[in-house]
């Protein structure tokens, strides 16, 4: 599909999806990906488990895989499928928590570094003074 009044009707209560993700089984999965050089959108299926550069979804006993990224010849990403889900507070609420925890540790690691850093600065002033 890549009527975008249909797209957007689809979309409607969809969230789109920002990777790495952790996807609950089941999870409907709606995307847009390459197809022959054009930009399609499916209206995907749930979602079974992820493999490598793939998701694996099923609908009704079919499974298919669908690429997350596109690559050159060189291995450069070319093209990365978007991914959407349905606007489930609880479920994005988790999440989001979740990754404000691990901002926030990282926030903190960050000042453990600067501090750290900054000291090792101030030992090799010292060092250099007393060479002198």
């Amino acid at each position: 599909m890549n009527d975008i009044e249909k797209i957007k009707d689809e979309l409607i209560s969809h969230l789109k999806v920002e990777l790495p993700y952790t996807f609950s089984k089941e999870t409907h999965i709606k995307y847009l990906t390459l197809r022959d050089e054009d930009e399609l959108f499916y209206r995907g299926g749930k979602f079974c488990c992820q493999k490598g550069n793939c998701i694996y979804l099923y609908n009704g006993g079919k499974r298919w895989k669908v690429p997350i990224n596109f690559f050159d010849n060189d291995g450069n990403i070319i093209y990365t499928t978007t991914f959407f889900i349905k606007n489930n507070d609880e479920e994005i609420t988790e999440t989001n928590k979740d990754d404000k925890k691990k901002d926030e540790i990282i926030i903190a690691q960050q000042e453990v570094i600067k501090k750290l850093t900054q000291k090792i600065r101030e030992l090799e002033y010292q060092l250099m003074i007393n060479d002198s």
